[in-house]
């Protein structure tokens, strides 16, 4: 009989938490499609360690936001009310989304410039 240990994937720290953060979101799709509020999707991965709960749930609305509104062109207002948050947060994330994109797309065409030059 050989070592179970050679059958036991060799997990980092890294790799631990990258699973945890996929299987916390999947989890929280889950919740959304049985029709559960944002709130209670998040109580849903309470079991988590509490700076990576808060990753996922701030990470979780801006992927929501980005698929709803920016994929399939549903209203904020519309998104808020499924999700039962307050309309000003998702406003707000959605305009941060938008600040980050346009910071990326600026820092590229700088790295673009630099490139070429």
């Amino acid at each position: 009989m050989g070592s179970r240990k050679n059958e036991i994937p060799d997990w980092t720290e890294t790799d631990d938490s990258d699973f945890l953060y996929e299987q916390a979101i999947r989890q929280m799709r889950l919740e959304l499609s049985r029709g559960r509020t944002y709130r209670q999707a998040c109580r849903a991965i309470s079991t988590l360690d509490r700076s990576l709960k808060e990753v996922v749930e701030s990470d979780f609305l801006k992927i929501v936001i980005a698929e709803r509104h920016f994929g399939d062109g549903n209203g904020i207002d519309d998104i808020a009310l499924m999700l039962d948050v307050p309309y000003e947060t998702v406003a707000s994330l959605k305009e941060e989304m938008l600040e980050e994109v346009g910071e990326e797309l600026a820092s590229r065409r700088v790295l673009r410039s630099l490139m070429t030059h």
